[in-house]
């Protein structure tokens, strides 16, 4: 996990991330997959600020660097590929509920919520067959996509949790995970953003680095560095925390 003091660091440290990565593990772009996903938030502008710095400092006879156009909702093949990671089984069947809804849902949830139980211990058996016998047959077409570039370059993909759905990468580096951007209201997290968030973190084969960074309060007239709660879903023994800043415009660890 990355603590960035600005988002200028936040556009070094990506930067020098698919530099460190791309030499450490010798990438030459003939590999099979995607090289890189950069996601961020739907408010976009550390996006445009990550794309606007790699344009200019990436040589794009080596690096291939693309935006996507982001999906307006969840789809359940989001739940399935999360119940396929094992990463977060209830995730996966919430977002399954919300795609394919059934009566006994609130209290179902709201009963799994109270006691700790496995969503999928108290769904109905045949609903659960009925979508497992689904993702078990799950077609060639609807697995993972890759993106289909060319063939001698770093491919690089700049998306927000929308559009990041479907995508798999060797690498993912997801941006402005602060409180009051992702999630909105760091009070109240919502099912969607949670939902997003676990895609995010799927996203990758190999590595995910997860990037905050410090934000100016204008009615606080002050900078404060506020963590997303979402960050809380990643157990401490999977996190190494480092913390950034720049020095005469180049990235230092601090």
């Amino acid at each position: 996990m990355a603590d960035c003091t600005g988002l200028k660091t936040v556009c070094q440290f990506v930067k020098e991330t698919i530099f460190e990565l791309t030499e450490n593990e010798g990438l030459t772009g003939l590999e099979q997959d995607l090289h890189f996903i950069v996601i961020g938030p739907e408010a976009g502008y550390h996006l445009r600020a990550v794309e606007k710095c790699l344009n200019a400092e990436l040589d794009g006879d080596r690096f291939a660097l693309e935006t996507t156009k982001p999906r307006d909702s969840l789809e359940i093949k989001d739940g399935y590929r999360i119940l396929n990671s094992g990463f977060n089984a209830n995730i996966g069947w919430r977002i399954v509920l919300t795609c394919d809804p059934i009566r006994e849902m609130p209290k179902i949830i709201a009963k799994a919520v109270a006691s700790g139980t496995s969503l999928e211990d108290l769904l109905p058996p045949e609903y659960v067959a009925k979508h497992r016998n689904a993702l078990a047959a799950k077609p060639e077409s609807e697995k993972e996509e890759s993106l289909d570039e060319s063939p001698k370059r770093i491919r690089i993909k700049l998306t927000n949790f929308y559009g990041a759905k479907g995508l798999t990468a060797l690498h993912t580096i997801v941006i402005g995970l602060n409180n009051r951007v992702f999630p909105k209201d760091p009070a109240v997290l919502c099912d969607d953003e949670a939902c997003k968030f676990i895609v995010a973190l799927t996203r990758a084969r190999r590595s995910v680095s997860l990037v905050t960074n410090n934000q100016f309060i204008k009615a606080e007239n002050r900078s404060v560095h506020d963590p997303s709660e979402y960050l809380k879903l990643v157990p401490d023994d999977l996190k190494t925390q480092r913390r950034y800043g720049l020095k005469n415009g180049r990235l230092v660890q601090r």
